[in-house]
């Protein structure tokens, strides 16, 4: 049961938020192109709970084509061409391409106030080479990667516009398949840290594989989804925010987090 407590969103700073549950509004917000027919229609989260939104999807693929959010959100864009899916079950499938949202340039990502939040599950992510989750800015960003094989997250990032060495975090609590897991990063010394599930990992080792954070830091903006075209890789992804001068505690966002979708 989802809890409806306080909302999140409105309780934070400058945010990009995606959640295709109604704990923060039950407007329509998922604009879908039906591959048999190409039919658009616009769903609400309720849509997707209560089967209205799978009975008019039939056997096609749900192609999205915009996604309102409640927040500061721009919308959410198909970044490369791809076709990335709304699934029945109200999960984002981004299993060929990935999605992105602008956001002011000012804000910078990689600074002591920045928290971001993922609901993901059913991952398979074998190697490096996609984003989970990315937050660019002009000579500042980071990327998160996990490696389901080696319960590992990968993270790059970039600061006052020098690369760094990717660093990994071994996360084993992260569970690959058939359950919701929270995961709320924060920085502490523009060093990551994470929250999985809610133990907390900070332990960071640099990387032997030398790959660096490298794309797009001329552009601020939020991708969720892959970094190359690889077909065979998915995850779905529940809820996904950057949150800019919080006004909340990273714990604070991961325990809320958890009595949404755990």
């Amino acid at each position: 049961m989802r809890r409806r407590g306080s909302r999140l969103v409105k309780k934070s700073g400058d945010s990009i938020i995606y959640d295709t549950s109604s704990f923060y509004s039950d407007t329509k917000k998922f604009t879908i192109k039906r591959s048999s027919d190409d039919v658009v229609s616009t769903f609400s989260p309720s849509d997707l709970i209560s089967g209205v939104y799978a009975t008019w999807l039939g056997v096609a693929n749900g192609i999205i084509v915009q996604i309102n959010s409640d927040g500061n959100l721009t919308n959410p864009l198909n970044d490369v061409g791809g076709v990335p899916k709304l699934l029945p079950s109200g999960f984002m499938d981004f299993n060929t391409d990935r999605l992105a949202a602008t956001y002011d340039s000012s804000i910078n990502p990689v600074a002591a106030s920045t928290i971001f939040a993922l609901v993901i599950r059913d991952m398979n992510n074998v190697n490096n080479q996609r984003y989970n989750f990315a937050v660019l800015g002009i000579n500042n960003g980071y990327s998160i990667n996990y490696r389901s094989g080696a319960k590992r997250f990968y993270v790059g990032h970039q600061f006052n516009g020098n690369s760094s060495q990717s660093q990994y975090i071994d996360a084993p609590s992260l569970i690959d398949s058939g359950h919701n897991n929270v995961v709320v990063g924060y920085f502490i010394n523009n060093q990551p840290v994470f929250l999985v599930n809610n133990v907390l990992y900070s332990n960071r080792v640099l990387s032997d594989s030398g790959w660096t954070y490298i794309e797009d830091v001329y552009r601020s903006r939020i991708i969720l989804g892959s970094r190359y075209t690889l077909a065979s890789k998915i995850a779905k992804y529940t809820h996904c925010s950057a949150h800019f001068n919080p006004t909340r505690t990273p714990q604070e966002i991961s325990n809320e987090l958890i009595g949404i979708y755990q």
